[in-house]
């Protein structure tokens, strides 16, 4: 995994401010832990259009990884897919006490949406490459309205 300019790690948080929405509104398909090699990847369809009807499939790693942690969920009101939102701190609601980060490392939280569940990553560095060039339409998304846009 490569650095910023910085001289300092790339964090989740960095990749995301490359991707057209981040993390936001992205289905989570799963993820591997790998803790032999202190590791892990994410695998997601990101929105990649103005009304997030159009998704591209993803992969998130993270190397040096101290710990994911996931959180039951707070109801049992969700479907079947991961319907995230990201963050670089932790939310105030979250009932999860995690414990102090170590130096060099950084926090990162993906939140679903349906079910309240919370994944807490802590790890050293983070990359992301896109699997495919194909654009998808996702079917099973809800399109994102702006504010004066017709409704069909």
């Amino acid at each position: 995994m490569s650095s910023s300019g910085k001289g300092r790690s790339v964090t989740i948080h960095d990749v995301e401010a490359q991707l057209p929405w981040g993390f936001h509104d992205a289905d989570l398909l799963r993820y591997e832990v790998d803790f032999e090699n202190q590791s892990a990847a994410f695998y997601f369809r990101i929105p990649v259009d103005e009304h997030q009807t159009r998704v591209r499939p993803g992969r998130l790693d993270v190397d040096g990884l101290y710990f994911v942690a996931v959180t039951p969920p707070m109801n049992e009101d969700f479907d079947d897919r991961l319907w995230i939102d990201s963050s670089s701190d932790n939310w105030g609601e979250d009932p999860t006490t995690l414990p102090p980060i170590p130096g060099g490392h950084f926090l990162h939280s993906f939140f679903r949406n349906e079910s309240g569940m919370y994944i807490h990553i802590v790890a050293r560095e983070a990359a992301f490459q896109w699997l495919g060039d194909e654009v998808l339409a996702g079917e099973d998304r809800p399109t994102l309205h702006y504010p004066g846009e017709t409704i069909p």
